[in-house]
């Protein structure tokens, strides 16, 4: 299925607006948004700390987790009482991996110089290509720890997942 990379985050920004279910209470919005930011920087310090020790596959979960945890809270900020249909969880955007990478990874995101001196034109343009297909969701699962396979249990490390 061909996937218009420019326009499938905010399509799917839009959706997660019309409908779902409220993320914030409407009286104690600020203090919960405050909230959901704390929970991502411990996110992005726990991933680099993990890093530095060499746990690749725990550093990446949680790092895709933080990104998904951002999406979720910037987009759930703008939804409103009334302004939302109701849907079931399992329809619900801001509960789907895929479709918060989608929300996160805008093309906006590259617009400045700053990511593209860093990671180069290439990378940035397979991010947003990743993002849209579903890669990081892949990545995230791939890199959740153990697992059962046949009759014997691996782990990220022994199953040559780094």
């Amino acid at each position: 299925m061909d996937v218009d990379l420019q326009s499938i985050g905010i399509q799917t920004v839009q959706e997660a607006l019309e409908k779902g279910s409220l993320i914030f209470n409407e009286q104690t919005k600020t203090d919960d948004f405050n909230r959901a930011c704390d929970h991502i920087l411990v996110l992005l310090a726990d991933a680099f700390q993990c890093f530095e020790r060499g746990s690749w596959g725990t550093s990446v979960f949680l790092s895709i987790t933080a990104i998904e945890e951002v999406a979720k809270a910037e987009v759930g900020l703008y939804r409103r009482e009334g302004k939302i249909e109701k849907a079931k969880r399992s329809q619900d955007k801001l509960f789907n991996h895929q479709e918060k990478h989608r929300m996160a990874i805008l093309p906006t995101v590259f617009m400045g110089k700053r990511l593209e001196e860093a990671l180069g034109k290439e990378r940035c343009a397979e991010l947003l290509k990743e993002a849209a297909h579903g890669e990081f969701r892949n990545l995230r699962e791939r890199r959740r720890g153990v697992r059962q396979t046949r009759s014997w249990l691996h782990d990220r490390h022994s199953s040559g997942i780094r």
